[in-house]
């Protein structure tokens, strides 16, 4: 339970960018005081243990946080990243933790694959006053680390405008596909439209009927 708590909230805290930056930094150079006229220079432990912080595998190393006490012993919580994946490690009471650290990303990422993720169903939206009443839209494709053989558990979900008004333009954003894997987002890709659709004449009653017609499908 100790290590999940560990886990999870180092994983919410790498979502801060704040945060990224400041466990990425392997040193810091302080501002000059009159006590330090030169500033101090910090340097960070967690990079004396992650020498080399690419690894051959394409993984860079993100940082992490030391820690020790009298129940859990030395600890040591870190990030590694490739193709967009995270992956977090976290030991308790482990004196050689930087090497297993290293050994567990190179082990993990090799059962991990880059995946071509794309929205293969058509996709259209509604065009209020247009010459069109619908407009096609694509999804462009996004690649994923996913372990190997997952491909077929990741779900998609299509959010998308209830209709656009006229004139639209090529490739207008018009919503988005979210990819989830075990009921986690892990990926989006815009939804754009294919080809611009003109509004009709100002005087073509057809217009206003249309925009009625459109608004009582949506309310009934």
């Amino acid at each position: 339970p100790v290590v999940g708590r560990g886990l999870f909230t180092y994983e919410y805290c790498m979502e801060n960018a704040d945060f990224r930056n400041i466990v990425a930094t392997a040193v810091f150079q302080t501002i000059p005081t009159d006590l330090h006229p030169e500033g101090i220079t910090l340097y960070s432990t967690v990079y004396e243990g992650f020498a080399e912080t690419t690894f051959a595998n394409g993984a860079v190393f993100l940082g992490g946080k030391t820690g020790t006490t009298e129940e859990a012993g030395r600890c040591l919580v870190s990030a590694c990243e490739r193709n967009g994946t995270t992956l977090i490690c976290v030991t308790l009471n482990d004196r050689n933790d930087w090497a297993d650290h290293k050994a567990m990303y190179e082990h993990c990422f090799e059962k991990c694959s880059e995946t071509k993720l794309e929205y293969k169903n058509d996709i259209t939206v509604p065009v209020v006053g247009g010459v069109s009443d619908y407009a096609g839209c694509y999804s462009p494709e996004v690649r994923i680390s996913l372990p190997v053989g997952e491909k077929s558990k990741v779900t998609a979900e299509l959010c998308i405008k209830p209709f656009v008004y006229a004139p639209v333009l090529q490739k207008e954003k018009t919503g988005e596909v979210r990819y989830y894997y075990k009921g986690k987002q892990i990926a989006s890709s815009p939804v754009f439209t294919k080809l611009s659709t003109a509004a009709r004449l100002s005087g073509d009653n057809s217009v206003l009927k249309s925009i009625f017609d459109r608004i009582k499908r949506l309310l009934t």
